[in-house]
C-alpha cells in the first residue's frame, strides 16, 4: 500500500447532508469517507494544483499547490504567495465532470440535445445529424 495519500479539493468541504439546494433526485455533493481516509489519508481543502515537479529524469517528485482563491466570476485560482510543495511519487488527477460543452455543436448546427443536456444519440452512436457520430461522456454522462 501507499505509506501516504493526501486528497486535494479546489472546493471547500462539503456538508454532511444534502443541501437545500440540491433537492432529490439531483446528486448531491456530500462529505465522502474513502478506505485511504480511514486509514489516515490526509485531505486538503481550497487547494489548487498549480505544478507536477519533477527529477530529471521526469519522475515526479512533488506537486506544488496553492490555496485556491475565488473569482467574482466564478474562476478558481491559485492564490500568490501560498504556494507549498507535496513530496510525491504518483499524483493521480481526477477532474469533475459537469456536462459536455454542447454551446458551439448547437450553435453551429441543429444537433440535439437530451433533458440532462447531453448530445443526443441513438444506440448506434448515432446523433441527430447524419454522419455525426457521439461517444463517451457527451453521449453517456459520466462515467
Amino acid at each position: 500500500g501507499a505509506a501516504s495519500v493526501t486528497t486535494l479539493a479546489i472546493g471547500k468541504q462539503p456538508p454532511l447532508e444534502r443541501a437545500a439546494s440540491q433537492p432529490w433526485p439531483t446528486d448531491p455533493i456530500l462529505f465522502e469517507v474513502s478506505s485511504s481516509h480511514e486509514e489516515g489519508g490526509q485531505r486538503a481543502y481550497l487547494a489548487s494544483t498549480v505544478e507536477p515537479l519533477g527529477d530529471a529524469s521526469g519522475t515526479v517528485t512533488a506537486l506544488r499547490v496553492a490555496a485556491t482563491d475565488d473569482l467574482p466570476d466564478g474562476r478558481r485560482v491559485p492564490k500568490a504567495g501560498t504556494e507549498r510543495e507535496i513530496p510525491a511519487d504518483l499524483v493521480l488527477v481526477a477532474m469533475g465532470f459537469t456536462g459536455p460543452e454542447t454551446d458551439t455543436l448547437t450553435g453551429q448546427s441543429e444537433a440535439g440535445l437530451t433533458a440532462r443536456g447531453l448530445v443526443a444519440r441513438d444506440d448506434d452512436f448515432a446523433s441527430t445529424l447524419p454522419g455525426v457520430f457521439v461517444a463517451g461522456d457527451a453521449g453517456r454522462g459520466q462515467s
